[in-house]
């Protein structure tokens, strides 16, 4: 009796589940085979491809081996209902009703050799660039899952070489990025980048904003400094530049906040420096520039909102104490910083290459014009 009601319910299962798609050959195969086990794992029939069962498992019960044979005559019903006769030419039927051994038939004839696919999936690979994927994002996420391929077919050792396609294709910004985490691998003598190039997509992945996803080209790192990644500053007086400086920071840091509080020190003290300058050639008098202070624009609110805390926090306790001095200079009114947006940051053409109009933007903020 409860054979009886499993069946009935088996039934009406089968009757709400949707038809795969049409079997064509070899080059729907793989999509076909994920769609005949989506639909058998919906049914709870799947042991039956997964284990290879040609007959019930329990053949000594009656009742048992009943509902088996109701479920794989459903389940071979299904696949030969999906294959076309064009994919019939290509492989001999069995007269058994064994499902496994119709989905084994299939699967010999069509699915490709482990040597080919691997091929197909390196000239993919060589060919595609953030710009043919549509994004960044859409690029590092599709390179992950053809590595995965290489995994499944157990190609793992290709890493290094895929590390070397990932630097040819990817951005120039993300290239530099690659090569700063190869040379603090080489200095710490850690894993170098290429030893773990999973870790490494994954971390690519989690910086390149979302937003991303709309829109192919180049988009700014997320990056956090290291001892490799570029600061940068930019002083102007009466509206023309009078210093600037972009160079590759001396010390290691833990995030971008605490990177560009480092970088906004450096800039403070170069402004202190200028201030000390004018007054000592008479260029301004000491008693005006203690009534003005010196304005510091900062892109990262992290670090406008470390430099102007009154105490420091337990995260910004490692920090050298030198680059609190631009605390004390906040706090005296000496340096005025302030938050501006990435887009309104006159330094950031210092360390990227920007395209025609983002350049004329910058040139033009800068008052480099003629």
């Amino acid at each position: 009796m409860r054979i009886g009601r499993a069946i009935t319910q088996f039934t009406k299962i089968m009757k709400t589940v949707k038809k795969p798609m049409t079997l064509a050959g070899a080059s729907n195969y793989l999509a076909w085979s994920k769609a005949i086990l989506k639909v058998a794992r919906q049914v709870g029939v799947e042991k039956i491809i997964l284990e290879r069962q040609e007959t019930s498992p329990r053949p000594e019960h009656l009742k048992i081996s009943q509902y088996w044979n109701v479920q794989n005559n459903w389940l071979h019903s299904l696949i030969n209902s999906t294959i076309s006769a064009q994919a019939r030419e290509h492989f001999k039927e069995s007269d058994s009703l064994s499902a496994y051994k119709l989905w084994e038939a299939v699967r010999t004839a069509f699915q490709e050799r482990p040597e080919i696919q691997r091929e197909s999936l390196l000239t993919e690979l060589v060919r595609m660039t953030p710009q043919s994927a549509g994004s960044e994002r859409n690029y590092i996420e599709r390179f992950l899952a053809i590595r995965g391929e290489f995994e499944r077919l157990g190609f793992k050792q290709l890493d290094h070489t895929l590390h070397d396609i990932l630097k040819m294709n990817i951005t120039s910004r993300w290239r530099e990025f690659i090569q700063n985490r190869f040379d603090m691998a080489c200095q710490s003598g850690t894993n170098l980048p290429e030893k773990d190039l999973e870790g490494l997509l994954k971390d690519i992945l989690h910086r390149i904003p979302k937003k991303d996803q709309k829109k192919g080209g180049s988009t700014k790192p997320n990056t956090n400094a290291t001892s490799s990644d570029p600061q940068k500053s930019y002083k102007n007086m009466n509206g023309a530049p009078i210093s600037w400086r972009s160079q590759r920071q001396t010390s290691v840091s833990k995030s971008t906040t605490e990177a560009e509080y480092l970088a906004a020190s450096e800039a403070a003290c170069e402004l202190v420096w200028i201030n000390d300058l004018l007054i000592d050639t008479g260029v301004i008098s000491e008693g005006s520039a203690k009534l003005r202070s010196s304005k510091l624009s900062v892109d990262n609110k992290g670090a406008v909102d470390l430099a102007k805390a009154e105490a420091i926090t337990r995260r910004a306790r490692h920090i050298e104490i030198r680059h609190h001095m631009l605390r004390d200079w906040v706090q005296k009114d000496e340096i005025s910083i302030e938050h501006v947006g990435t887009d309104a940051n006159k330094a950031d053409g210092l360390t990227k290459a920007l395209a025609m109009d983002p350049y004329a933007q910058f040139v033009s903020a800068i008052g480099v014009t003629s």
